[in-house]
């Protein structure tokens, strides 16, 4: 929970991970035998996992919150390639054809880059006639990229 520690960013939530565990132990002992007066080690044990496993989803929440916009738009784009109907791709059908996110010529090529880093697209010397039209930039997409 420390600086730089694996639960830094749930700091709040596992400095009381123990009281859950202890709390989800006595309600599974109660739901097992409402008359019970006492928590048995299966119980203990299994109210540590649920604490463990509602720790582990507490760190996927946050993450998944805390991922900057321009990689959530990449992966936006890169999930709607896998569509495309083509195997080349230019920056004008990405804006015009794209996610809703992804619908001006600066954001479109901020995505595309960085699939292009990736692996993901891999930049046509000399661009290529798509739909009819020349286009200087154009992308060849991978598909099965990491």
């Amino acid at each position: 929970m420390g600086s730089g520690g694996s639960l830094e960013t749930i700091r709040g939530f596992a400095n009381k991970l123990p009281e859950h565990a202890a709390r989800l132990a006595g309600v599974l002992a109660i739901v097992a035998d409402p008359g019970r007066a006492e928590i048995n080690s299966a119980q203990i044990d299994a109210g540590i996992k649920l604490a463990q496993h509602y720790a582990l989803e507490a760190l996927r929440l946050f993450d998944a919150s805390s991922a900057r916009p321009e990689i959530l738009r990449a992966e936006q784009l890169l999930d709607w390639l896998m569509n495309w109907d083509g195997e080349l791709i230019s920056a004008p059908d990405v804006y015009q054809f794209g996610p809703s996110a992804i619908r001006d010529a600066k954001a479109a090529h901020e995505a595309i880059h960085l699939l292009e880093e990736h692996g993901c697209l891999e930049p046509v010397s000399g661009g290529a006639v798509l739909n009819g039209i020349r286009r200087g930039e154009v992308w060849r997409i991978i598909r099965g990229a990491p």
